[in-house]
C-alpha cells in the first residue's frame, strides 16, 4: 500500500514546479477529506435508515406479538380453569357430594 501511495504522489508531483506543490497538495487533500466526509455521511445515513427500518418493522410486529401474548394468556387461563374445575369435581366425588 505504501509503495502504491508513494507512486501516486510521485506521478502527481513529477512535472510540477516547487511553487505549485503546496496548492496541489492542498487541493488533493481537500478532495480526500471531502470524499472521506461523504463516505462517513453515507455510512451514518445508512445506519439511520437501518435503525428506522428496524423500528418500523418492530412497531408493526409488536401488535402481532401482543396479540399472540394475549392469546397465550387466554389459553393458560382456560387451562387453569379447566384443571381447577376437574379438581373441584374430583374432590366433591371424594366427599360424596352430588355434582
Amino acid at each position: 500500500m505504501f509503495f502504491s501511495l508513494n507512486m501516486l504522489v510521485y506521478v502527481i508531483l513529477f512535472d510540477k514546479k516547487p511553487d505549485e506543490v503546496p496548492m496541489l497538495v492542498e487541493s488533493k487533500l481537500s478532495k480526500v477529506l471531502e470524499e472521506f466526509e461523504n463516505r462517513i455521511a453515507s455510512q451514518v445515513g445508512l445506519a439511520k435508515l437501518l435503525t428506522y427500518d428496524f423500528h418500523v418493522v418492530f412497531d408493526q410486529e409488536l401488535g402481532l406479538i401482543l396479540k399472540l401474548r394475549d392469546m397465550m394468556i387466554g389459553w393458560i387461563h382456560e387451562g387453569f380453569q379447566s384443571f381447577f374445575r376437574q379438581l373441584n369435581d374430583e374432590l366433591l366425588k371424594q366427599e360424596g357430594s352430588p355434582l
